[in-house]
C-alpha cells in the first residue's frame, strides 16, 4: 500500500495513504471517458476516503464532516432523517434502489467440510431437505424482522435471489414462501420432527442422535448492529417453530475463519455483489458441487 502513483487506466490514482486513516485519490488527466458534452471525466480533481467504522461513518456524514456516504445501518435511519429535516442540517439524504438484502445461509456440505460432529452432520442433512428449508422460510415473518430494525417504510420483504432494485431482477423467476407458521409446523412434522419430550422444542426421530432436540448454531458477525438484530429476531421466530437456534457471535476475522472453514450450521450474511450485479462470482447464485 505504500507504493503510490502507480500507472492506472481508471479515473483515479492513489497518491497518499495513511493506514486506518485516509486514502487520497487524484484525477487521472489521461482518463479516456467523456460526458455527453465531450468534457473529460472525472469532474473532481481529488477525492479523500476517510477510513472509519460503519457506525461512525453514519455519524460523520450526518454531522457534515464528509461529503458523501452510504447510510446502510437501519438503526441510524430515523435519527439521520430527523437531523436532515432541520433547515440548517449540513447533510441531505436521498434514497436509492434497494440493493442491500440479508440472507440466511445454510451449510449444505456433504463431504465433511469443517469436520462436523454427529449433531452438525444431522443438521446438514436437514438443511439439504427441501421440505425443511420451505418450513424455515415460511416461519420467517420478514415484515416483523424489518420493523424490529427500524419503524417506518425503510425496509421491504426480501424473498431471496437477485435484488429487486437491479436491472437483472425478474419477478417471474422469484419464488416467495409467505409467512405461514402453521404450515411450517406441519411441514416439519411431515419429515419426522416432533416434540417428543414436551420441552417446546422439536426432536429428531429416535434413530437420529437418539431423539435429541434439534439444535442449530447460527454464525453472526458481532461488529454490525444490523447483523446481531437479525440473528436475535431469527432465534425468536425459530423458537415459535420449535427449533432451538444458538447464536455464535464472532468478530469479523473469526467469523470469516469459521465461515470459510465450514464451522457453522446456519449464518446470517449481507448479500454479496453477485445478487445485484450478476457479473462476477456467478457460482454464488446457487449451491454448487
Amino acid at each position: 500500500p505504500e507504493y503510490m502513483n502507480m500507472p492506472v487506466m481508471g479515473a483515479w490514482v492513489p497518491v497518499s495513504y495513511r493506514p486506518d486513516d485516509l486514502i487520497v485519490l487524484r484525477r487521472n488527466p489521461y482518463y479516456w471517458k467523456v460526458d455527453e458534452n465531450g468534457q473529460q471525466l472525472p469532474y473532481l480533481n481529488e477525492v479523500h476516503y476517510k477510513l472509519s467504522t460503519w457506525a461512525d461513518r453514519d455519524v460523520q456524514a450526518v454531522a457534515g464532516s464528509g461529503d458523501f456516504s452510504n447510510l446502510e445501518q437501519p438503526e441510524n435511519f430515523v435519527a439521520s432523517l430527523k437531523r436532515a429535516a432541520d433547515p440548517n442540517a449540513p447533510a441531505r439524504l436521498a434514497f436509492g434502489p434497494r440493493l442491500i438484502g440479508y440472507n440466511l445461509q445454510m451449510n449444505f456440505s456433504a463431504n465433511g467440510w469443517g469436520n462436523p460432529d454427529e449433531r452438525g452432520q444431522a443438521i446438514r442433512e436437514l438443511n439439504r431437505n427441501e421440505v425443511f428449508r420451505q418450513a424455515v422460510t415460511s416461519a420467517l415473518d420478514r415484515k416483523a424482522i424489518g420493523d424490529s430494525l427500524v419503524k417506518g417504510p425503510f425496509t421491504a420483504i426480501y424473498p431471496g435471489g437477485i435484488s429487486s432494485g437491479t436491472s437483472f431482477y425478474d419477478r417471474a423467476s422469484t419464488v416467495y414462501y409467505p409467512f405461514n407458521l402453521e404450515a411450517a409446523k406441519a411441514a416439519l412434522a411431515s419429515i419426522g420432527l416432533k416434540d417428543t419430550d414436551g420441552d417446546g422444542f422439536l426432536n429428531f426421530p429416535k434413530e437420529t442422535l437418539g431423539g435429541r432436540n434439534v439444535e442449530i448454531t447460527l454464525l453472526v458477525n458481532n461488529g454490525y448492529a444490523t447483523d446481531k438484530s437479525l440473528a436475535e429476531g431469527l432465534v425468536g421466530q425459530m423458537a415459535k417453530l420449535g427449533l432451538r437456534v444458538v447464536i455464535n457471535s464472532l468478530d469479523s476475522n473469526q467469523r470469516d475463519a469459521a465461515h470459510y472453514g465450514g464451522q457453522f450450521d446456519w449464518l446470517v450474511r449481507r448479500n454479496s455483489t453477485e445478487l445485484s450485479s450478476v457479473v462476477q462470482n456467478t457460482e454464488q447464485l446457487a449451491p454448487v458441487g
